[in-house]
This record gives C-alpha cells, structure tokens and sequence, in this order.
C-alpha cells in the first residue's frame, strides 16, 4: 500500500503531529502510536517510514515515486524493520535481533525505522530489552511503536516515547470507505455501527457470513421468547448452548433490545443499528417491558459464561429473567 500520510482519513491530529516533525526536521527517536485497532495506525507508521527515507519529500511527506518510496510500498526497504508478534508474544529473541540489525550502518536510507507491532504483548525480558535500545538509540534510527493496549507497556518504555493517539473513526466515513470497497449502502450503516469506529473491524465483519447469520438467530430467539413457555425456554437454552459462536448471538441480542430502548427513547430510526430489519422488531408481539433490565441480563450473562460454570444453568436463568424483564412495566 502506497498511501501517504496526507491521505490518511480521519486523523488529521495525529498526520498533522506527524508532518510538522517531518517538515521541522526535529523526528523523536521514538514514537508511540495509541489508540483502537483497525483505525490507521499501521498505515500511518509504514507511511511515516516511507517520509522518513524518501529522497523527493514534498512537505515532509513522502512522493510515492523515488527509489525509496518504491521499496518501502514492496515492503523490502533495507533500512525499514517490522517486528511482530511470534504466536501470541514478542520474544526476546526478536529484539536482539533487532539490535543487531539496527547496529549495522545504514545501507541505503536517511533512517533505520523500526515497526513495532501490537508492542503491549512483549514479554517481560523483551520489553527490558527494547528499553535498553531506547535508553541508547543508534544515530538516524527511528522506533514506531503501535499499540492498542498502551497500558500493558512498561511504563519506562512509554515514558521514552512521544505519543501519537489515533482515534475512532466516524461512522459517516466507515459508510463511505465501505461502500468504497464495494459493500452495499444498507451493509455499510450497518457495520459501522458495529464496528466501534474500526474499518479493520467493519472490513472483518463484511467478510465475515457467520456475523451476520447470528444476528438473524439473535432476533428470531427474541422472537420466540415472547410466545415461549417455561418448557420451551429451557429447550431454547439447550439450543443456545450448543451454539458454536455463542458470544456473538448474546452480543446481537444484547443490540436488539439496544435498539428498542434508543427508539423508545428517542423516537428515531437515525439511531438504531438494525435499520434495515427493524419492521420485524415493531411487528413482534408482547414486545413491552423493562428492555434495560432485559438488556443489563444478556450482559451479566456474557461475562458469567467468561467464567467456569454451568453454561446450562446461566443461560436457563438468563431466558426466565428476560422473559420476566418482558412483563415488568
């Protein structure tokens, strides 16, 4: 991907913070790139690589066109280094590798830059090792920390870097970037209303049949419980329970009643996640009652299930209380 830092939607603060250190000539030798998944900040860190090194810069940012701008897009730039996860963890392994690399003389760039990847999942004696190399930074060498979960950093390691935060995405520009690769007008509202402000996440979720199939399960549970018996809500749990993505049925349900409060409250379909269905929710029958209670129970149950426990009995509790929620004014 070839995409400048001027092109970069959505988080002008952040490209701005970014030009003015290029364009003044005075870089950190360490940045910490902060903020959710899936919003720009990997893009943001190979793009600000590619300014670093490029030959023809134009205001600070990178042409596109030179040398050094063709091998970074191609990702085999030999002063530009990313570092990722090994499994679930940086291993220590991989940053004195790393150190090794970065002690060698340049071969062709202004900069050696360093990509750390998700850097909170660091192991201990990696992190002690990263510090060391911040702590003594090799001359024209740039380290670009990214991270969704800063917290989870050393707090010396977060000290040493300048921050940069990235923040969610409007859902104004989710829907255009979607529809821009090709998702229809009515999936695009949908998924950015899921998808917390993350095109990472709304991408993932487009490609993703299985998402959008629970929540069709999730309405027609609802749909049921409304007419169901005691007997029949203890069938529906055993169904629940077999479910293979149990989590993500809870969280649609968990959004229908989101949906039926925010209406009730607001009287307005501009808000509602689920516009493109939502005639199926005003035609339910027996659809009255303490929604809020309702949803705070599907919740509660998600983060039971997180625990060790009877899935059985969690989710035969959860349907009786939605089914009493139903009838509590």
């Amino acid at each position: 991907m070839r995409i400048k830092l001027k092109e970069i939607r959505g988080q002008d603060l952040a490209v701005q913070q970014l030009l003015q250190a290029l364009q003044s000539g005075k870089v950190p030798h360490a940045y910490l790139f902060l903020g959710p998944d899936g919003v720009g900040k990997e893009t943001a860190a190979k793009a600000l690589a590619r300014a670093l090194n490029c030959t023809n810069p134009v205001g600070g940012d990178a042409c596109g066109m030179c040398l050094s701008c063709r091998r970074a897009a191609e990702g085999n730039h030999p002063d530009i280094h990313v570092l990722a996860p090994q499994g679930s963890v940086i291993k220590i392994d991989q940053v004195r590798e790393l150190q090794r690399q970065v002690g060698f003389s340049r071969y062709e760039g202004k900069y050696q830059v360093v990509l750390f990847l998700e850097a909170d999942r660091m192991k201990e004696e990696a992190a002690n090792a990263l510090l060391k190399l911040l702590e003594e930074p090799p001359e024209n060498t740039v380290l670009i920390l990214i991270s969704a979960k800063p917290a989870a950093l050393l707090q010396t390691i977060q000290s040493r870097c300048v921050p940069v935060r990235f923040v969610p995405l409007s859902p104004s520009l989710l829907v255009e970037l979607l529809v821009a690769r090709g998702t229809t007008a009515d999936q695009a509202e949908l998924l950015s209303g899921m998808a917390g402000g993350s095109i990472g996440q709304a991408l993932a979720l487009a490609g993703d049949a299985r998402y959008m199939e629970a929540r069709d399960q999730a309405l027609d549970y609802l749909e049921r419980l409304t007419r169901a018996d005691a007997y029949q809500l203890l069938s529906m749990a055993a169904e629940l329970e077999q479910q293979e993505d149990l989590a993500t049925v809870l969280d649609w349900m968990a959004r229908w009643y989101r949906d039926i409060l925010v209406w009730q409250q607001m009287g307005s379909e501009r808000l509602i996640l689920n516009r493109d269905c939502w005639d199926r929710v005003q035609g339910l029958k027996g659809w009255g009652g303490n929604h809020a209670l309702a949803l705070k129970e599907i919740l509660l149950t998600r983060r039971r299930l997180q625990e060790n426990v009877n899935k059985r009995l969690v989710l035969e509790a959860m349907l009786l209380r939605l089914k009493r929620a139903g009838r509590d004014s």
